[in-house]
């Protein structure tokens, strides 16, 4: 397993995978071992693959929100929308104040045309944390899209005020 992820942090992943496939092969139950190879497997696009072991982990720990997460990020790849999405609500469910599975949940009802849940998502998101810019970001384009102007305003100038040069925020805030 050592030896898996010090290849993958030089860059060998090819390699680290063989070495990740490995500690499975020798304990099948080890959630160090399945994790790191389903998170290799998700790095190389392996995602069907990369499903599988998250979902021998949602087994394993089915406590624990991270698993959720993953993979309804692996499912969103493999355009599982409504599986991607009761993983986040999941992942939610074991903790709430997950500002990460509030930003993906809140991209994903964006995708699909939910705005106002989305506006919500990305509002407990930066709820729990304010200085995220990336999330401030995307509500105000959700504001856009609702017609809440001011409220997109409101964002746009907030991130412009943090960073002057953002281009995209003053493309949309005109």
């Amino acid at each position: 397993l050592v030896r898996g992820v010090a290849l993958g942090e030089r860059g060998d992943t090819t390699l680290a995978l063989t070495q990740f496939e490995k500690a499975v092969a020798v304990n099948a139950y080890s959630v160090n071992a399945i994790t790191y190879l389903a998170m290799m497997q998700y790095q190389l696009k392996l995602y069907s693959q990369a499903l599988d072991n998250y979902n021998k982990l949602a087994e394993l720990r089915p406590q624990d929100p991270f698993v959720f997460i993953n993979r309804a990020i692996t499912r969103y790849n493999l355009d599982d929308l409504r599986g991607c999405m009761s993983d986040l609500d999941q992942a939610l469910r074991l903790d709430p104040k997950s500002k990460m599975a509030y930003q993906n949940r809140g991209i994903l009802r964006a995708e699909s045309g939910d705005l106002n849940n989305a506006a919500d998502d990305f509002s407990h998101a930066l709820a729990l944390d304010p200085s995220d810019d990336i999330t401030l970001f995307n509500r105000a384009n959700v504001y856009l899209q609702l017609g809440e102007a001011a409220n997109a305003l409101q964002d746009f100038n907030i991130i412009i005020a943090k960073h002057p040069d953002f281009g995209p925020a003053y493309q949309q805030r005109a």
